[in-house]
């Protein structure tokens, strides 16, 4: 028989348990509110702050992607790193000492202080405006390669367009031999003038397209093909020397237009096959190889009574059916879906040279 403590801590727990079970079931009208209230809504957690989508990237605002597609997801290559910033850098900065030399040319500096001064000036300026424009976000490197190629096509434009407008002396051969003042002067200028408004087409370019790697290099590439086809083609037809000033202006006009049209179907081309920079680069090497074999050939099949015209001829042939035959060939080489390496290229030094690889997936 239990004692009087025993039995009064029994009942308390009893109680306890009992008063436990009450205050944990629902009373009726806590239950109708349970069942009127709406179910609970889950929350998801927003996107990390790196990955944007296209309608919040002010680079790539208006390129044709699709929602939520962003030049990095469809080239791994296109990213924006601190290497990427710090070769834009480099290169603006180099560019800024180019034209500022061309401006001090132009402007007639005699003197050496005058002559550091710009080139300085040029460079700072480069540096301080790649720097400063990439500070918060960084640059990818399809915006990196095009600025870095704007002011290469900028010069061969500029150029170009100073052969169409001045007067070229057979018999000098040049230009800006001997006291052509005014050609320097138009030569310069024009320059200068097509330099810069490089930098503005590739911002327009930029902000409108977001060109990747691979498709900055397409259009690069077929526009050098085309550009050297029609000076291979036209040279050998009208003759390499002792052309008048006519002809050599309809020479410049065939040139830009041979190399503007080569770049816009080079980056409509890679913008709608997904070109990657590796497979146009194999791509091209396979035009040069075919067009070495080409002339090879020639030489092999006609030996000594192989003509000049022949000659170009055959490597123009043979760099178009290498051109094609790569294409073709490389069809199943695309861009890496896992973030792996699509095309590879690896050099190895060996005795008295190197070796070099070229790796690929083919699907």
């Amino acid at each position: 028989m239990r004692s009087w403590p025993t039995r009064l801590l029994s009942f308390s727990l009893v109680l306890a348990i009992r008063s436990t079970a009450l205050a944990q079931t629902p009373t009726p009208s806590e239950s109708a509110d349970a069942l009127a209230a709406p179910p609970p809504t889950t929350v998801t957690p927003a996107p990390p702050s790196d990955v944007v989508t296209l309608a919040s990237d002010p680079v790539a605002a208006g390129a044709p992607f699709a929602v939520g597609q962003t030049p990095e997801s469809i080239d791994p290559n296109d990213k924006r790193t601190p290497g990427t910033r710090a070769r834009l850098a480099v290169v603006q900065t180099l560019w800024g000492g180019v034209i500022g030399t061309e401006v001090c040319a132009l402007a007639e500096c005699d003197e050496v202080r005058g002559i550091i001064g710009s080139v300085m000036l040029g460079m700072g300026a480069g540096a301080a405006v790649s720097v400063l424009a990439t500070r918060e976000r960084g640059v990818r490197n399809g915006t990196a390669m095009l600025y870095n190629s704007a002011p290469v096509i900028g010069s061969f434009v500029g150029f170009e367009l100073f052969r169409m407008t001045a007067r070229r002396d057979p018999a000098a051969g040049s230009y800006l031999r001997g006291d052509d003042y005014l050609n320097r002067k138009a030569a310069l200028g024009t320059m200068i003038a097509s330099q810069l408004g490089s930098y503005g087409l590739a911002y327009a370019i930029d902000r409108g397209l977001a060109p990747t790697t691979g498709e900055i290099t397409t259009s690069l590439s077929l526009g050098g093909w085309t550009s050297l086809y029609t000076v291979l083609i036209v040279n050998e037809a009208r003759g390499w020397d002792g052309r008048t000033t006519a002809e050599d202006r309809r020479m410049a006009g065939g040139m830009l237009v041979a190399s503007i049209g080569g770049m816009a179907a080079g980056g409509l081309l890679a913008h709608r096959r997904d070109m990657s920079t590796g497979r146009t680069m194999i791509i091209n090497a396979g035009g040069a190889i075919g067009g070495g074999l080409g002339a090879l050939t020639a030489f092999f099949v006609r030996a000594e009574d192989l003509s000049s015209g022949g000659i170009v001829g055959a490597t123009v042939g043979g760099s178009m059916a290498g051109l094609g035959l790569t294409y073709f060939l490389t069809r199943n080489i695309g861009l890496p879906r896992d973030g792996g390496a699509g095309v590879g290229i690896s050099v190895s030094p060996v005795a008295g040279g190197a070796i070099a690889q070229v790796s690929g997936i083919l699907r």
